[in-house]
């Protein structure tokens, strides 16, 4: 059954940034929630300057939030969350992932999920 869709010229601005706090920066999950369609709300932001402006504002913010996690994944010593964060901005520092192993200084170490981050510390410093 195909769900209705209202048009969106009843919506002012406000009501899209209102919305945009409740449902998050999702294009898809705004649409859904406005009960509007995915091109008409995306056309809408595009072409409003502070609406392009409040998502991007709010797109930020989860970044931030990401962060955040991430930083104490890294902390608690997530696997995961160091590989990512090596895998990304541990590039500039020589970091970098080919064929499932980490990269540094000229070592190799294969990323097995099943490796612990002891054992993975373990192996770069007997091959360093």
């Amino acid at each position: 059954m195909k769900r209705e869709v209202r048009p969106i010229d009843g919506l002012s601005d406000n009501d899209i940034m209102d919305a945009i706090e409740d449902f998050g920066p999702d294009i898809k999950k705004l649409a859904k929630g406005l009960g509007v369609s995915y091109q008409a709300i995306y056309w809408r932001i595009k072409k409003s300057e502070s609406l392009s402006n409040f998502i991007q504002v709010e797109r930020e913010k989860w970044v931030d939030d990401a962060e955040t996690v991430l930083r104490e994944l890294v902390s608690e010593k997530n696997f995961n969350a160091i590989k990512l964060l090596l895998e990304s901005l541990g590039k500039s520092r020589g970091y970098g992932v080919t064929k499932g192993e980490l990269t540094t200084n000229n070592t190799n170490v294969n990323l097995n999920t099943d490796v612990s981050l002891d054992q993975l510390l373990d192996e770069l410093d007997n091959k360093a």
